[in-house]
This record gives structure tokens, C-alpha cells and sequence, in this order.
């Protein structure tokens, strides 16, 4: 089901309704609702996640906080002991309060994530209000441009961004994650700033209302501006489409259509999974591997978080650096490696193996992998054991080579037991990578 059907806005609907010969629309509101919409005033309301899902993330936002708090209380006093034990080197103290700082940066950009990721909307007369934390940031409707949606197909769900540019009120006080979580959900270009919400909201449809009608009567708009061009359905948002919508992913990913009765065959392919054109295009080797490169960077950063912080049992710590470039080499070449493998595969199974296309799917399905670093890093923050930042991590593992399995399947047409070539593979280097941090730290 369209996101417009819901609402009666959107611009595929209002292509669909101007060629139907049906004098009245089959959806609620119909044309007239787009048409009237610039001259109707949206009521103001409060829009918000279910109560439980706001406390969770907030209480449990707040016990990272306090718990990562005490961590640094507890590790750093201990270093200044008295008379008659020898004072502890300053490199010591240092390097100690270096790893306690990575570590508590993690669960800190954590904790912020869940507060952020649930917020409160309010439609107000002078913008979009944003609830944050200790006050409501409000976004001028002029300043709000074309909002895009995704369908979440196997849940009937939406994720919807919606994109912004100048100062909001108060300008005094910076919104980081107004544009760090529309980055890591790939809803934004490079930038962007917006509010990224999903159709899990109290009341969504009506927020969507308030919004794209508030949107069009806004200053500069101009007398003829419709409700539908301010909507882009089918967008893509990468990320977030990859945590909730695997399969949809997948899809996209390998060329297929995710539609039933339709063919999943790739455009550059046929039905037996054979290149009918090649690609000229060389590819882009340098953008390719500074995407991988925070990929790669976070084990590194985690062994450098977890020997500094534990550094007055080790008093020399100048090994782990290079150590931790060599994870960071490690994780920059996981990338080609498993890509050539699935290349390989495809070549050898099929008689053609596509490149782009293994890097450009792995380069996404490393995602969850990433996720699971982060919270063990958070983990670490707080002073938990490492074995559960190890155990998320490898958790993590699992996900992504179970990805790669359905991901080969898809873009080679395969049963399972050949695909299990490519996820050996990409098993054992990320299992390697594991290991050697464990053995290092």
C-alpha cells in the first residue's frame, strides 16, 4: 500500500487520479484535498512515539550516562594512591584518561542516539517543533523542502525524512543529530540536515497532513505550489532500509524487483544470471575506499579505547598503536576481498562474476557489523566485562555473513549451498579480525 493512499497526497497518486477516468478518487479526500490544501489551516498537535518506547530509550539513555560517569570515578582515583605506594607515572595517568574519554565518547554518542532517534513533533503555526531534551526547537516551514518517504514492504511501514537548510530557533544551541542520523540512515545527501521519523508515530497520518499542508503555505511557496511536489515517494535510505528491511535490501542491492510476479533478474543480466552487457566504467576505487575506511576504523579505535583505559596495568602502550593500524589495514582490504570472492563465485557457478555490484552490496551489508562495534564500545564506556563488547561484535558477525548468504543467492540465482563459499569467506575475516583483537588486547 502507497504512503499516499493513506493521506490522499503524494505525487504518483496525483498522476494516478489525473489519468483515471473515475470522476471521484477511491481514497479518502481525493484531488480536492491536494487542491485546497494551500489555503487550509493544519491544526496544531503534539505527535509522538508510544509512551514505552520514549521512557525506554530515555531511562535507558540515562543509565549509559550515570553508569559511564562512575566508570571514570571509579578508574581514575585509584591512580593516585597514597604514601607508601610509588606515584604513578603521568604518561600513565594520561594515556588512562585518553581511553577513558574513546570509550565514554562511545556511550555518550549512543545515549544520544536513543533520545534522538524517538523524537516528539509538533505542528506549530511558526514551524515544526522538534522536542529535545530540555526545550522544542522549532523549524521554519519555509526552510523545510521536498520530504521523502520509504515503504518498509514487508511491515506496511514508512520511514519519512524531512530536510531542511538555515538556522533553526534557538540558534544558540547546535542540533549535531539533526545531521548525524539522517547520515547513518542514508536519508540525506552530504550535509543535509532534517527530522527522520517513521510511520510508528501516534497519529502519523495526520502529522504528514500537518506538515505538507503547513509546508505549502509557507512564505515563498507562490499561489499555484501543490501538496504532491512536496513529497518524493520510493525513496531509498540505505541504512535504515537494511535494519528494517532486510529482504527489501537485498533486493535493491542485486537488481531484483521486489514485487510478486515479477522478474528479480537484473537489468544487465538474464534469467540464468549471465552478463548480457559489461560495464565500462571503471570503478571508483578511491570514494569506494574512504567509505569503507569508518568501517575499518572502528575496531582499531576500540583496542586503542580498551588497552588506554586499562593503561596502568600496562605501563607501555606504544606496540598497541601499531597494533591498531594493523586492524585498520586489516578492515580497508575486507572489503575487495570478499567482493573478488563473490565475484569469483559468480564466475565460477554462473560463468559471470559482477564486481561493482559485490562491492557496492557489501560496502552496505556491513552495517549491522558496525552497529554492534559501536554498542560494545558503549559497553566498554560503562565498565561492563569486554566479553559482552566481544560477544555483541561477534553477534554482529553472524548477521552480516547470514546478509552475504541471501545476498549472493539473490544476485547469482543459487541455492544455499554454493553461496556458502562467499560466507566462509567473509566469515573467517571478520572472525580474523576478532581474534587478533582479542589476542592483542
Amino acid at each position: 500500500m502507497k504512503l499516499q493512499s493513506r493521506f490522499s497526497f503524494g505525487r504518483r497518486r496525483a498522476e494516478a487520479v489525473a489519468a483515471s477516468n473515475s470522476p471521484t478518487p477511491a481514497y479518502a479526500g481525493g484531488a480536492s484535498m491536494a487542491a485546497a490544501a494551500p489555503t487550509e489551516q493544519a491544526k496544531p498537535g503534539v505527535f509522538q512515539y508510544p509512551a514505552n518506547w520514549t521512557l525506554s530509550t530515555r531511562a535507558l539513555a540515562a543509565v549509559m550516562v550515570l553508569l559511564s560517569l562512575l566508570h571514570v570515578v571509579l578508574a581514575v582515583p585509584p591512580m593516585f594512591r597514597p604514601y607508601p605506594y610509588p606515584p604513578t607515572p603521568v604518561g600513565v595517568v594520561v594515556w588512562t584518561v585518553i581511553g577513558l574519554a574513546m570509550s565514554m565518547a562511545a556511550t555518550w554518542f549512543l545515549a544520544a542516539l536513543l533520545v534522538n532517534v524517538v523524537p516528539r513533533l509538533e505542528i506549530r503555526p511558526e514551524g515544526l517543533g522538534v522536542r529535545e531534551l530540555f526545550f522544542t526547537r522549532i523549524i521554519p516551514w519555509e526552510q523545510i523542502g521536498v520530504l521523502r518517504a520509504m515503504e518498509m514492504k514487508n511491515k506496511d511501514r514508512y520511514v519519512v525524512f524531512v530536510p531542511f537548510t538555515g538556522a533553526t530557533q534557538p540558534e544558540k544551541f547546535p542540533s549535531p543529530m539533526l545531521s548525524i542520523i539522517p547520515a547513518l540512515a542514508g536519508a540525506s545527501d552530504k550535509g543535509e540536515r532534517g527530522v527522520l521519523f517513521t510511520s510508528d508515530v501516534t497519529g502519523f497520518n495526520e502529522l504528514m497532513q500537518g506538515i505538507l499542508t503547513q509546508v505549502v503555505r509557507a512564505p515563498g511557496r507562490g499561489a499555484n505550489a501543490r501538496v504532491e511536489a512536496f513529497l518524493e515517494e520510493d525513496a531509498v535510505m540505505p541504512a535504515a532500509q537494511l535494519l528494517l528491511d532486510p529482504l527489501s535490501a537485498i533486493q535493491r542491492l542485486t537488481g531484483g524487483a521486489a514485487r510478486p510476479g515479477e522478474s528479480t533478474a537484473p537489468a544487465d543480466m538474464n534469467l540464468y544470471s549471465i552478463n548480457d552487457r559489461e560495464s565500462l566504467e571503471p570503478i571508483p576505487w578511491k570514494s569506494v575506499m574512504l567509505r569503507q575506511l569508518p568501517i575499518a576504523a572502528m575496531p582499531a579505535l576500540l583496542l586503542l579505547a580498551d588497552v588506554f583505559s586499562r593503561n596502568y596495568f600496562r605501563p607501555s602502550v606504544a606496540s598497541y598503536a601499531i597494533w591498531a593500524l594493523f586492524l585498520l589495514v586489516l578492515g580497508l582490504g575486507e572489503l575487495p576481498f570478499v567482493a573478488m570472492v563473490m565475484q569469483s563465485l559468480g564466475e565460477m557457478m554462473v560463468g559471470s562474476g559482477r564486481l561493482d555490484r559485490a562491492l557496492r552490496g557489501y560496502l552496505e551489508l556491513q552495517t549491522p557489523r558496525a552497529l554492534t562495534i559501536v554498542l560494545g564500545a558503549a559497553l566498554l564506556g560503562v565498565g561492563l566485562p569486554v566479553m559482552l563488547t566481544q560477544a555483541f561484535w561477534f553477534a554482529g558477525i553472524m548477521l552480516t555473513t547470514f546478509l552475504v548468504t541471501r545476498f549472493v543467492q539473490n544476485m547469482y540465482f543459487l541455492p544455499s549451498t554454493p553461496t556458502m563459499i562467499a560466507a566462509v569467506a567473509a566469515f573467517i575475516y571478520q572472525a580474523s579480525i576478532l581474534g587478533l583483537y582479542y589476542g592483542v588486547r
